[in-house]
């Protein structure tokens, strides 16, 4: 996932560089900022690490020379689809949708998103 991320990154400040084309010129030229951010919903703990540096062979010995940044990980394993619906935005559907992986767990976010829509038609009522 570093290197990934990595290269994510980078192609993200080359379009950058790309669209401001002759303000990148410019020693005073500065890329945007990014905060890199995985996230996870595996069945099984992360275990990837989230510092570039420790997939690169003995960088200590030249580590001023080695690209340093650290993916930030929102681990969503422990989450179930009931947290992650009581959100109430489309990002918590998108996080508890994306949890499924098999048919059980279809099942249980069907039975889930019947119950919130039969609260929210009561709520409204």
């Amino acid at each position: 996932m570093p290197f990934g991320m990595f290269e994510y990154m980078s192609r993200i400040w080359k379009n950058d560089i790309k669209d401001h084309k002759k303000e990148s010129n410019s020693k005073d030229f500065r890329l945007n900022p990014i905060l890199p951010i995985v996230f996870y919903d595996g069945h099984e703990g992360w275990t990837a690490p989230t510092q570039f540096q420790q997939k690169v062979r003995n960088y200590e010995l030249l580590e001023k020379n080695t690209p340093k940044f650290e993916y930030k990980l929102m681990d969503l394993s422990g989450i179930g689809f009931s947290e992650l619906l009581g959100l109430e935005d489309i990002k918590g559907f998108f996080l508890a949708i994306d949890k499924v992986k098999n048919p059980e767990e279809f099942k249980q976010f069907q039975d889930i998103m019947k119950e919130a829509w039969i609260k929210k038609v009561k709520e409204k009522g």
